[in-house]
């Protein structure tokens, strides 16, 4: 940065007073002019020349309004790497579409006018049909717009204003059109139980014969921590040996349902009664399936939720039998099944 220089002659403007000024104490600021903190403007700064293999023309421009020689003095003297115009030789403190060039405070007469381009001006479209161009691959580049409203070289305002809201209304077709498939998605993808037997009171009851949608999220809630890493159950011969000291490290396999479908299932077979095949279809799961799971939260439920079961003393049983078991044949009976049927 130290050894970058501007060419203008008579101009001191070079990295090395670039970084004596960042040294300096800032007395507004309370800080050096280099940190963050300061937000004062800079003295000047220092732009490099165009490349020639990006824009061989503005190089070119640059060069002959610094207007110097090369050592023998016959040829037009070439910038080097460390060659730079500082902000003092441009009309907008930096190139700009409108004055693209350096043309101020040079020490000489500018050799070449260099305004930047005007808009184009409107005209009037002409009667005969436009003969159809061809479509690059850049149509958002402000250079092809030009190219196809009046064969410009550099693009001008209106074509880069034009360039942008063609980008921006691009992105917002993009945005457009993802929202469009996320919607298609969510309108195919079927109701969930907890959509349908999980949505009032009255469907709760009909459905787990729970009393209310609180009671069922209450019970959930008691039983949730424990059933996470739960096996489902998967008969005799897998349960787990204590003389064998195996340590079940894994969870099992991928749940396809929530948990709180799997106790919705459980209650639903209890309440009504459903086959394992009427189960695997509203699940949309296999009915071995339905049976692991039904299994499974059998014996959690029932070591939850086995004290709720109230089981009477023999007296208190006796003095509420009906009147037809009160004889002495019937007088043991403990408990009455009803709805069953014995083959």
């Amino acid at each position: 940065m130290t050894q970058r220089v501007c060419c203008v002659k008579d101009c001191n403007s070079s990295g090395y007073h670039w970084k004596k000024w960042r040294e300096q104490f800032c007395e507004m600021h309370f800080c050096n002019f280099g940190t963050s903190r300061c937000i004062c403007t800079p003295p000047f700064q220092l732009f490099p020349f165009p490349t020639e293999l990006r824009d061989p023309h503005a190089r070119s421009v640059w060069r002959k309004n610094i207007n110097r020689t090369s050592t023998d003095g016959k040829n037009i003297w070439s910038p080097n790497d460390n060659s730079r115009v500082c902000s003092k030789h441009f009309v907008d403190g930096a190139p700009s579409l409108l004055h693209p060039y350096p043309t101020i405070n040079l020490g000489h007469m500018s050799s070449i006018v260099s305004k930047g381009r005007l808009p184009p001006t409107k005209r009037e479209l002409s009667k005969e049909t436009p003969k159809k161009r061809k479509i690059s691959e850049s149509q958002d580049d402000p250079v092809y717009v030009c190219k196809l409203d009046h064969d410009y070289a550099n693009p001008c305002i209106t074509c880069i204003e034009k360039s942008k809201e063609i980008s921006a209304l691009k992105s917002k077709i993009n945005e457009l059109q993802i929202e469009l498939i996320k919607q298609k998605k969510l309108k195919q993808k079927p109701l969930s139980i907890t959509d349908t037997v999980l949505k009032s009171n009255k469907s709760v009851r009909f459905h787990t014969g729970l009393p209310s949608l609180s009671a069922f999220h209450t019970i959930y809630k008691v039983i949730e921590p424990k059933i996470k890493k739960t096996k489902y159950w998967r008969g005799p011969k897998h349960v787990f040996h204590t003389l064998k000291h195996k340590v079940l490290k894994k969870s099992g396999p991928r749940r396809f349902l929530s948990l709180k479908e799997e106790m919705a299932l459980t209650l639903m077979k209890l309440r009504l009664g459903l086959l394992n095949e009427d189960l695997a279809t509203r699940f949309n799961i296999s009915a071995p399936h339905i049976s692991k799971i039904f299994t499974t939260w059998i014996k959690i439920l029932s070591k939850f939720l086995g004290t709720l079961v109230f089981n009477p003393s023999k007296e208190v049983v006796r003095e509420n039998l009906p009147p037809s078991f009160r004889s002495k044949k019937y007088s043991s009976v403990r408990h009455i099944i009803d709805c069953t049927e014995v083959f």
